[in-house]
């Protein structure tokens, strides 16, 4: 029984561990933090943060990042931008570009001289289709 109850707390421990990710937090005051990311969705309002896989965690709010740079094991990143999202409706007379109040955290697919960003979903008629939308995003732009 004893055995049981440990390998039960030693699975547990590994678990929660699992979700959290080598990464980089760039905040808005260009102030940089290296260490361990747990996983996020697009809207999330708070990142949670480690400096070591061992610390206590610690959440900052969306608003006071710019981007979360994920360091992941084979070797690649993954970066993501906190940005406002913007609809440019082109089916009335006069095109209008509406600039969305809130942020989102958006994927990159693509930097050179602009961004491609994305988001994936799970959404359609039975909420279990996967979808896909790409943002382009200009240099000085706080919007995609």
């Amino acid at each position: 029984m004893k055995n049981l109850i440990l390998l039960v707390i030693l699975l547990s421990s590994v678990a929660s561990q699992a979700e959290w990710i080598r990464g980089t937090l760039t905040f808005k005051d260009k102030t940089v933090k290296t260490g361990y990311v747990k996983s996020f969705v697009p809207y999330a309002k708070k990142i949670w943060f480690r400096n070591t896989i061992k610390d206590k965690e610690v959440s900052y709010p969306s608003e006071v990042l710019t981007s979360i740079e994920m360091h992941l094991k084979n070797g690649k990143s993954e970066k993501s931008y906190f940005i406002h999202e913007a609809e440019f409706t082109i089916l009335t007379s006069t095109p209008k570009l509406k600039i969305k109040k809130y942020s989102a955290w958006l994927d990159s697919l693509y930097e050179g001289d602009f961004k491609v960003l994305t988001m994936y979903f799970y959404g359609g008629t039975r909420g279990s289709e996967l979808l896909v939308i790409y943002y382009i995003n200009w240099p000085g732009e706080d919007y995609a």
